[in-house]
C-alpha cells in the first residue's frame, strides 16, 4: 500500500531543481506529506491530489504537520484539490508553522 512522503529529521528542505514546474500528486491514494519531526521547508512547488478521508487518516490531505515537528515553513506553494475530514490542504498540530506567499484552493 502506498504511503505519504514522511519527513522526520533535523533540517529538511524540499524544493524543485531547475526551471521546471514541479507538481507532487498523490492521485487520491493517501496524504502527500506527513511532517513528523524536525525543521522543514517546502518551497516553490504544487501539492495536489492528497486524500485523508479513511478511518485511519482524517487530517491533512495535502500536508499534515504533527505536534513533534519543529519550525515548518511553506513558501511560494500552491496547495489544491486535496481532501480530508479536517484540513484538506493543511492540518497543523505544530507549534511553529508559517505559510508565506502561498495559495490554497479547492481543498
Amino acid at each position: 500500500m502506498p504511503e505519504p512522503i514522511g519527513i522526520a529529521g533535523e533540517h529538511v528542505a524540499v524544493l524543485p531543481v531547475g526551471k521546471r514546474h514541479v507538481i507532487v500528486d498523490a492521485d487520491g491514494i493517501d496524504r502527500v506529506f506527513d511532517i513528523v519531526s524536525g525543521n522543514v521547508t517546502l518551497l516553490g512547488f504544487d501539492i495536489v491530489g492528497g486524500e485523508a478521508t479513511s478511518a485511519a487518516a482524517t487530517s491533512g490531505g495535502g500536508v499534515l504537520v504533527r505536534s513533534g515537528a519543529g519550525a515548518v515553513t511553506l513558501s511560494l506553494m500552491r496547495v489544491s484539490d486535496n481532501r480530508a475530514q479536517l484540513g484538506g490542504g493543511l492540518y497543523n498540530s505544530g507549534s511553529d508553522t508559517a505559510v508565506l506567499a502561498s495559495e490554497f484552493f479547492d481543498n
